[in-house]
C-alpha cells in the first residue's frame, strides 16, 4: 500500500528519517542553543524540523530583519502548518 503524505489525511509515519531526506528537513534540535528564548513548541521539541531556518536564527541573532514565507495552498483549507507562521 502507497501511503500518500498531505495535508488534508492522517498517515502513520514510520520513518522520519527517510522523510527528512526526501523532504531535505534538518533536526530543528541542532538550532535550539542558538535561539534565544525559545517559544514552548521549539523548547517542547513540537517543532522538530526545519528547511533553512537557521538562516533566520543567524538574522535574528544579528538584529537583522528577516520575513517569513509560506505557500498557502488556495485550493485546500488552511490546516495546522499554516497557523505555525502566520
Amino acid at each position: 500500500m502507497n501511503n500518500r503524505l498531505d495535508p488534508w489525511g492522517a498517515v502513520k509515519i514510520e520513518n522520519y528519517a527517510k522523510l527528512f531526506d526526501e523532504f531535505g528537513i534538518s533536526q530543528f534540535e541542532e538550532l535550539l542553543p542558538e535561539i534565544k528564548n525559545p517559544h514552548p513548541f521549539m523548547r517542547r521539541r513540537i517543532i522538530f524540523g526545519h528547511r533553512s531556518y537557521d538562516t533566520v536564527v543567524d538574522a535574528m541573532n544579528r538584529g537583522e530583519p528577516f520575513a517569513a514565507m509560506s505557500g498557502f495552498m488556495p485550493s485546500g483549507r488552511a490546516h495546522l502548518g499554516h497557523k505555525m507562521v502566520m
